[in-house]
């Protein structure tokens, strides 16, 4: 018989060492283990050198390609618009997409932490029971002249584009969207209408309505921030010091004539006290930049897309300061916020019996500022994102409720400090 074979069993006995011997620059991100098992038997277990990558997350790529997983639907279905990149989270704006047609009104939005994952998802995306023919049988022409007469208002640019609607019946219709003003009605509309019938399918209102009974009470100095001179930035613009009550964040003139009001005195002094014309110009100017600088530390910046002429590098896309027109006789007892628009308009009326100002109610002007910051930090910056607004807050006590609260909150703090 051949000889038997008996197993050789390595008790933990066995001594085990590693090799600290100074290694050549080449091996230093190899893996070298040296085990000694005994009467002099030395093994080198070797492992070959590893690479190290990191991937830098894309906002765009990784909430198309969330969406596009989460909703079962092919990533061309999924159309990014904006986004917002901050210290602790990322913002994604998307909409839902037929052949390379985005809808309107089928939206979603994606929240990113810090370590690339998902926190928040919302969407509004649908699977259509029909979708129209993609190629229109009515014109642009006369789907502006039809928008304008039912709108009473005029087409004021941009250019318009093409868009699905999603319909209560569960269909999608293909539309011309286009935006119908009448300023001296103060009205601001995006008009849809069916490339295919000719009817006027959807509205969005981009003026933000303000009408309040006032207690003359709040009109008194204790709320009118009268300032002898403002922050630095609050004046500056296209490379330089104005010396007038406009700047990199707002222009403020009466009644749409952009006629501002110019410094009293040298250097940047507006001291107006009888003036009831440059008051308000001063004061409107000046509760705007307040407001710019208050939201600008609570994540209202640039790359927020907040309201700036040139934003200095600092992301986003500038060129929308808000415009405000004080003593605006288009109406009465009232203020609206368009914030569809760069630049921006802030419209503040007077009332005649007892007269009062809108642009020296500081609460009023706070209150339809916080509607434009709301529009973008809830819709995305894109004009036509408002939709999204409209989506998620049909209810407009609930779309009320941040502005008033801000329009009641800032007065008071700025007053106490």
């Amino acid at each position: 018989m051949g000889a038997s074979i008996k197993p050789v069993i390595l008790f933990l006995s066995l001594v085990l060492s590693t090799h600290a011997a100074p290694q050549p620059v080449s091996s230093r991100l190899t893996s070298h283990r040296f085990q000694l098992l005994g009467r002099d038997l030395v093994v080198e277990a070797y492992n070959p050198p590893s690479t190290f990558e990191r991937e830098e997350p894309d906002l765009k790529e990784d909430s198309i390609a969330f969406v596009g997983d989460r909703l079962g639907i092919e990533t061309d279905a999924v159309n990014y618009k904006s986004g917002y990149e901050g210290d602790a989270v990322r913002l994604a704006h998307v909409r839902q997409a037929h052949n390379g047609v985005p809808f309107s009104n089928a939206v979603a939005n994606v929240v990113f932490n810090n370590d690339n994952k998902v926190v928040v998802f919302g969407s509004s995306f649908v699977n259509p029971t029909s979708i129209s023919d993609d190629t229109p049988t009515i014109s642009v022409e006369e789907a502006t002249s039809i928008a304008e007469d039912e709108l009473f208002g005029t087409f004021t640019g941009p250019a318009a584009r093409l868009e699905y609607v999603a319909q209560k019946d569960g269909s999608a219709a293909l539309a011309h969207v286009l935006q119908i003003r009448n300023e001296q009605e103060s009205t601001w509309y995006k008009a849809f209408v069916d490339t295919h019938t000719g009817e006027l399918i959807s509205v969005v209102n981009f003026v933000a309505q303000a009408a309040l009974l006032v207690d003359p009470a709040i009109a008194t100095a204790s709320r009118f921030l009268r300032a002898s001179s403002f922050p630095s930035s609050t004046t500056y613009s296209g490379g330089a010091n104005s010396t007038n009550t406009s700047g990199n964040n707002a222009l403020s003139f009466i009644n749409l004539t952009t006629t501002t009001a110019q410094q009293s005195s040298s250097p940047l002094i507006f001291n107006y006290t009888h003036d009831p014309t440059n008051v308000a110009r001063v004061n409107a100017f000046y509760v705007v930049n307040m407001v710019h600088d208050i939201t600008y530390l609570y994540g209202f910046t640039e790359a927020a897309f907040n309201f700036q002429i040139n934003n200095f590098g600092h992301e986003g896309e500038g060129q929308d300061p808000v415009h405000v027109s004080v003593q605006d006789p288009k109406g009465t007892n009232n203020a609206n916020f368009g914030s569809a628009s760069r630049p921006l308009v802030l419209i503040l009326s007077l009332r005649p019996q007892p007269r009062l100002d809108g642009s020296l109610q500081n609460d009023i002007i706070i209150q339809e500022l916080t509607h434009g910051i709301t529009n973008r930090m809830t819709g995305g910056h894109k004009p036509y994102l408002h939709e999204l607004i409209e989506l998620v807050l049909r209810n407009n006590i609930v779309l009320q409720v941040p502005q008033e609260i801000i329009g009641v909150w800032v007065p008071t703090v700025l007053m106490v400090s």
